[in-house]
């Protein structure tokens, strides 16, 4: 390649001509050979370069030291801020040589010049608008308890659960989701700082005191940008009347914020999915354990049945006991043919109660593309939820995995919207590597799973899909790596399965087998996925076994089967008839997939 080319990735930029690399705007001193080992890599980031290839084009007309090139390697690996449990940038190949796996964009050299006397001022209103919260957005913190006589833990956050709940009817509102504001509940958050983070331009912090049978809940709408309370107001009520409570709340808010609502919207507001006090209380419980799935998810199911027992007309609690039973055929933690057939009777239970429930729609949505089969059905739910409740962040998400999982457009659209109305989630990030993993956009996908598990390094999804990413570069140890430590800390499954495949596409045959045998060690006492099974024997190339596992999977309606299409791990299968032929049993028509 010509020199008069420069080289952005990440928060980096190469000039050969200058010989120069530059991280945001600011020089890195670097030794002449170090430099030039990195052009090498950076301008053959499409493919992996062999140790002899790196070492003839460095030194061509010198004999050297084979660990000069690890030495560089090494001293490249420390400057572009890698360690031995991230490789964003130069991942080892083992047995050839070395692979720069970030996206690299190119640029020319007068394209350079103008963009660079344009780089601050982009830069400066890229982040001004990224910080620009829309005017009417809320997060509602999770409420304290004060005083020696505490309560449950569950109230203080299921009281913003319902609030959050409540708001986010209201289609001129943005309202942060539980699941971002969970993340806030330990005592001394300073709610300015807290509305920042999560980018909007008010917050709602609150406290709770009781005092035998009543309580005293305390309320305050902050400003966030000019750090100033907005409305503030106090509600004793019995606590088997939080209702009103959250009546009085909600009604403020909105008139604080000088929202002008319909009749409609006003009854939305007030509406009460519940007028059973018990109940109500169980499922504020079994909110909190949902968002502890799936540990918790035994829990959960408890409080959610027991709701409905005492109010057989609770929709909202139906929908969740619905969702809940799909994660259990997700995680494994059911036979699917046992726990959605409990989804399907909830969700009509919930829909035959209240036919304009947007959250009953994305269940629905679920239960049809992950265990029905029936893909227009999933579709039409989903995009009814949308149009329900636009701003619904869980509705956006499990239709961009839909989306995905069909090779159809408009995957990533979506869940940039959901991480637009819920930017502290993790499932967001995680759906969003899962799609691009899907588009054989590896690198992004390492890259996007290496940032979530800085936030959170045990997040499942997110060590998944990075082994996954590590798997299709062909950088094995690395991916090995990667799901050994998910093993040492995950119950689920799918972590076995996938270190058996890498084991077995490492050439490590003996370590494959010892994963299967424990697959069927576990399945002796739990359910087990057939697809774990068929996941390691195509990479063993036992392909007779893996399509007697597929057969139990598709008898089975195994909800991991959706992923057939797009997935590149079962690449290796797609000219084989008995693929092709599942593909079509399963109603899924022939893609044409990237390269």
């Amino acid at each position: 390649m010509t020199n008069n080319l420069l080289y952005e990735f990440g928060p980096f930029r190469l000039d050969p001509r200058k010989r120069q690399l530059w991280r945001d705007g600011e020089v890195v001193a670097l030794k002449s050979k170090v430099f030039e080992t990195l052009l090498v890599l950076v301008q053959n980031h499409e493919r992996v370069l062999d140790r002899d290839e790196l070492m003839q084009r460095l030194w061509p007309d010198a004999v050297v030291e084979e660990n000069s090139l690890d030495k560089n390697i090494s001293a490249l690996r420390k400057l572009l801020g890698e360690n031995a449990s991230e490789r964003r940038y130069i991942v080892t190949v083992p047995g050839r040589g070395y692979n720069f796996v970030a996206g690299v964009r190119e640029l020319s050299a007068k394209d350079a010049e103008g963009d660079e006397s344009n780089l601050a001022r982009v830069t400066a209103q890229r982040q001004e608008e990224a910080e620009e919260p829309a005017a009417h957005s809320i997060a509602v913190l999770p409420f304290r308890w004060i005083g020696a006589e505490g309560g449950d833990d569950y109230l203080g956050l299921g009281i913003a659960d319902a609030l959050i709940m409540r708001l986010s009817r209201l289609r001129q509102m943005i309202v942060r989701p539980t699941s971002s504001i969970v993340h806030y509940a330990a005592p001394g958050q300073d709610v300015t700082t807290v509305g920042r983070e999560l980018r909007v331009a008010t917050a709602l912090e609150g406290s709770i005191r009781r005092a035998g049978d009543r309580i005293r809940v305390s309320a305050q709408l902050v400003s966030v940008t000019e750090g100033r309370a907005l409305w503030g107001g106090q509600f004793d009520e019995k606590l088997t009347d939080i209702f009103a409570v959250e009546d009085s709340v909600s009604t403020q808010i909105a008139a604080a914020l000088a929202l002008e609502l319909t009749d409609g919207e006003r009854k939305q507001l007030h509406q009460q999915y519940t007028t059973n006090p018990e109940a109500y209380q169980l499922f504020l419980q079994g909110r909190c354990y949902f968002n502890q799935l799936p540990q918790q998810v035994e829990k959960s199911i408890c409080c959610f049945k027991r709701a409905i027992k005492l109010d057989p007309n609770f929709a909202l609690a139906q929908v969740e006991l619905a969702m809940c039973y799909c994660f259990c055929g997700i995680f494994e933690l059911a036979p699917p043919i046992e726990c959605y057939p409990l989804a399907q009777t909830a969700v009509a239970s919930a829909l035959e109660t209240d036919k304009l429930l947007a959250e009953a729609y994305v269940a629905l949505g679920r239960i049809k593309h992950e265990y029905e089969r029936d893909w227009t059905g999933a579709d039409k739910a989903f995009r009814q939820a949308i149009e329900l409740n636009p701003n619904l962040a869980v509705a956006r998400v499990w239709y961009a995995l839909f989306l995905s999982m069909q090779g159809r457009e408009g995957a990533l659209a979506e869940v940039t919207c959901a991480e637009a109305l819920d930017p502290t989630s993790l499932f967001n990030p995680g759906i969003k590597g899962v799609i691009l993993f899907s588009e054989r956009r590896y690198e992004e996908a390492l890259t996007l799973s290496q940032r979530t598990l800085e936030i959170d390094p045990t997040y499942y999804l997110a060590r998944w899909f990075l082994g996954m990413a590590y798997e299709q570069l062909g950088a094995y140890d690395e991916a090995i790596a990667i799901h050994v430590q998910t093993q040492a800390m995950s119950a689920l499954p799918q972590a076995i399965s996938n270190l058996g495949r890498c084991y077995a596409l490492a050439g490590r045959r003996a370590d494959a087998e010892r994963m299967l045998s424990e697959l069927q060690t576990l399945a002796s006492r739990q359910y087990i996925s057939p697809y774990a099974f068929a996941f390691i024997y195509s990479a063993l190339e036992e392909n007779d076994l893996a399509f007697e596992w597929f057969e139990r999977a598709y008898n089975g309606h195994d909800p991991k089967l959706f992923n057939l299409k797009v997935n590149p791990q079962w690449d290796s299968l797609r000219d084989d008839p008995r693929f092709t032929y599942l593909l079509r049993r399963m109603g899924m028509y022939v893609i044409s997939l990237p390269a």
